[in-house]
This record gives C-alpha cells, structure tokens and sequence, in this order.
C-alpha cells in the first residue's frame, strides 16, 4: 500500500505531465547553432492564408549555383511545420523511411510548392549505395505530368508570353489527359505516343500538334534537370501531320499573286516567300538566319517529322530580293521573324503581318492558303511530283536510283524556277 507521500508525488507527476502535453512542442524551435546549419526553419507568412506557415531550407539551385533560402511547403499550424521540418531532416540522414515527409504533410492538410523536389534531390544523399541511377530517382516520390506543367506554364507567364500562345500550350497539354496524374519517371514513350497516334487518326492539323511536341518537350527538359528522368520523349516520338491536312480554304489565285507583287510591302513580301516556298507557317517562323545560304539559293529548314526535318528548300528567283531585304530588316535579332518583344512565332505572322495585309488588299484568306497555293501553281506548271513533295516535306514512298539527272540542290532549283513570276 503506497503512503499518502507517495500518492501525492505520483499526483504532482501526474499534473507536471499534464501541463507539459498541453504545451506546444517548441524544443525543435530553438536558435540554430554552428551544428544546425541547414536544419531549415519555419516561420508566418503576411496576410490571412488558410495554410499561413512556411517551411524553408536552404539549397543550391541552378546553373548559377546561388545558395538561397526556398520554401518547400505550406502547413496551417506552426508547430506541425516543425515536426514536418524535423521529419524530412531525419528523412534526408537516413534515420526516417522515405516520403516519410510528404505522408506527414498529406495526413496534416499541408501542400508542397514546386520547389520541394528539386530541393530534396539536391539535399537527399542517402539513397541505398547499390541501385541503378533510374531507381534512385525512383526512390523518392517525383511529380506528376501536371505538377511539371504547371511549373512551365508559371514560368511563360512571368516571362508575358502572348495570350493566344499561353492558351494554344495548355490547349495542347489538355491532349495529355491520360498522363497527367502519372508520375513523370512512370511514363514511357509507348504512353505518348499514342496521344500523338489519335491526334493523327482525327485529322488534327499541323499546328495542334507542333504544340503538343512544345509542351511535351519543355515537360521533359524540366523532369530530366532535376534528375526525375533521362530521356527527352519529344525528340523520340513521331508525328506526320501531312497525311491529314485540311481541305478548308482556297489557294490564292494568279490575279492574287500578281497584286502582292504589285503591292510589294514587306508583309506582301513575305507572304510571297510562304507562296514560292510552300513552307508551313511555324516552319518560316522558326527559321533564324544561319538556315539560310542566298549564295547558293537555298534554306534548311523543317519542323520534326520523319520527311520535314531539315530538309532543302530551293528558293526560286523572284523571291530572293525579298528574302535579303527580310535577313537585312531583322539582322539584329536571331530568328527571320519575330514579335516586339524578339521572339518567333506563328500567332504574330497571321495577327501582325497576314491579317492586316489580306484586310487592306481585300482578300479573303488563311496563312496555311500559301502552302495550299505552292501545290496547286507547282502542279499547274508541271513540277515533278518527286521535287513538290521533297520541298513540302511529305511522304515520298520507295525512290529510285535515277530520280536525280544533276545533284538534288540544282534538281530542285529547276524544278521550282518552272513556276513563273506572276508580276506584271
């Protein structure tokens, strides 16, 4: 039988136990040391946040090497950010299992930025010494397609990319509706390409899928920075939008031709390159000016599918004046084209250079009619179906030895110089 001292020792135990239970946890909360550098920290942020605390440590990021301070998630109380920031601590020695963190954070509301990963990777030095490369980024839980893309899409803003690009790109990624849960190190090219393989089968044009091979690309170049993959699946998959051009719109007639001769402004002038050239709108628009040799009257150029990729383009006669007084207006910018701001791109020609033009002339047209005119004038005007479809970039199909009479640069310049100059 205990005495009536012993009872009231155990009774104040009891109370001290108490009281310590219904304090906060505040001994992770102490002034860092020498020993502590790099512990992290946590502190409140301004305004009335439903998850109003930070949780911080400090990294070395990007091509620069800047040691700075970056916030890797959002709690709601600041005693959970300190036990999450004590949890990934021990996570990153070894001593907690991994996601150990991110399980802490999920069971208590909390939310990751978009620095946290590549923080962790940098941080993380205790992956199990005998795995391959690829399981070690396997190891740790990685971002999603979406997680990624949101990232980039962030980054476009900030950079003002244009409205109708910012719109066009996540139109495109919508098209990635089957991956975009998926964790980025989980998805192979045999996901990808079939998106791009249905795209294909209803007929979506050229544009649509050029900006899906731009939002899959920059995905890919940001996983592979961080170290979530190795493989860049933009340059591996396969598209060939010419099999499913649309029949829409109407090539411009010679009456037409002849009245951008005559008109003879540097927007005309252009539009009669896309017409002698047969070049799709991105193409032109993506060209800088090492692509072009006047010398010897050619570009290369091409977008990336199995016949386009850089291929030869002739340039025929008439329209070489207009090609060096274009290299000449843009000489001190890297791309042939380029909006206010000095960047490339499809959407300012039809808004900034071929609307405005097919308005003031009276015409009634689409950008890609200049592609569906080289066509109809280079059938017209017997260019050999072997040259039309090499400078279009289309499928060929089985070539023979004897398609050549001269080397395939001045084949194709004959070829192209049948078309008249339709100027008066």
């Amino acid at each position: 039988m205990k005495t009536e001292q012993e009872l009231f020792e155990e009774f104040q135990l009891f109370k001290l136990f108490q009281q310590q239970q219904s304090k906060p946890n505040r001994s992770l909360k102490k002034k860092l040391n020498k020993n502590d550098a790099g512990y992290g920290t946590v502190y409140k942020l301004s305004g009335n946040r439903k998850r109003g605390y930070t949780i911080a440590k400090y990294a070395t990021l990007g091509e620069k090497a800047m040691r700075k301070q970056y916030q890797i998630a959002y709690v709601e109380d600041e005693d959970i950010g300190w036990k999450a920031l004590d949890i990934l601590n021990k996570e990153l020695d070894g001593i907690a299992k991994s996601g150990s963190f991110l399980e802490y954070i999920a069971q208590n509301d909390g939310k990751t930025t978009k620095h946290f990963y590549p923080v962790y990777h940098i941080l993380n030095t205790n992956f199990e010494p005998n795995i391959s490369h690829n399981e070690k980024i396997q190891y740790v839980e990685t971002p999603t397609f979406k997680d990624i893309w949101e990232i980039e899409r962030d980054k476009m803003i900030k950079k003002e990319y244009a409205k109708n690009t910012l719109i066009n790109y996540q139109t495109a990624f919508n098209r990635f509706e089957s991956i975009h849960n998926k964790q980025i190190h989980t998805i192979k090219l045999k996901d990808i390409q079939p998106i791009f393989d249905e795209q294909m089968h209803i007929g979506s044009g050229i544009s649509k899928l050029n900006n899906m091979h731009t939002v899959l690309s920059k995905i890919c170049k940001n996983a592979i920075r961080f170290e979530h993959i190795e493989i860049n699946y933009a340059d591996r998959v396969e598209y060939d939008p010419t099999n499913h051009e649309s029949n829409e719109g109407e090539a411009f007639t010679e009456d037409e031709i002849k009245l951008l001769f005559k008109d003879n402004s540097l927007a005309a002038q252009i539009i009669l390159i896309y017409i002698y050239t047969g070049m799709r709108t991105q193409e032109f628009t993506n060209l800088t000016k090492d692509n072009f040799n006047i010398n010897e009257k050619y570009i290369i150029g091409g977008i990336k599918t199995s016949n386009g990729k850089k291929r030869i383009i002739p340039l025929h006669d008439c329209i070489i004046p207009f090609v060096i007084n274009l290299l000449n207006v843009n000489k001190n910018n890297k791309y042939i084209l380029v909006n206010k701001n000095g960047r490339n791109g499809a959407d300012y020609y039809r808004r900034n250079i071929f609307k405005p033009l097919m308005i003031r002339l009276g015409l009634n047209h689409e950008a890609y009619d200049t592609r569906r005119t080289f066509a109809t004038i280079s059938k017209t005007n017997h260019v050999n179906d072997f040259a039309r479809k090499k400078i279009m970039g289309h499928s060929i199909g089985d070539l023979t030895d004897g398609v050549y009479t001269s080397s395939p640069l001045d084949y194709l310049l004959d070829e192209i110089n049948k078309i008249p100059t339709f100027n008066e």
